[in-house]
């Protein structure tokens, strides 16, 4: 529940705003959300500060050098999907 607005009742959220720290951080935070209220006909702008560059705990699996076109490329494709 969100003040007295349950998740079940998307549509009554109108305009959503999401701003995000790194890309793709919107797909496991609140995906559910966006997806409702886009099948609700809401609309969802969803905002990220950085490439995702530098949130790498693996360098040797994700370099930082590639990190944020993959971080970019991973978090255009739900985007595209729930369209």
């Amino acid at each position: 529940m969100l003040g007295n607005v349950t998740i079940g009742e998307p549509a009554v959220l109108g305009t959503i705003l999401g701003v995000w720290a790194h890309p793709d951080d919107e797909t496991y935070l609140s995906g559910g959300l966006m997806a409702a209220a886009i099948r609700a006909g809401n609309r969802v702008v969803c905002v990220t500060a950085t490439k995702g560059e530098g949130g790498s705990m693996d360098e040797q699996r994700w370099p930082s050098e590639t990190l944020a076109e993959v971080r970019e490329r991973s978090s255009s494709m739900p985007l595209v999907c729930s369209a």
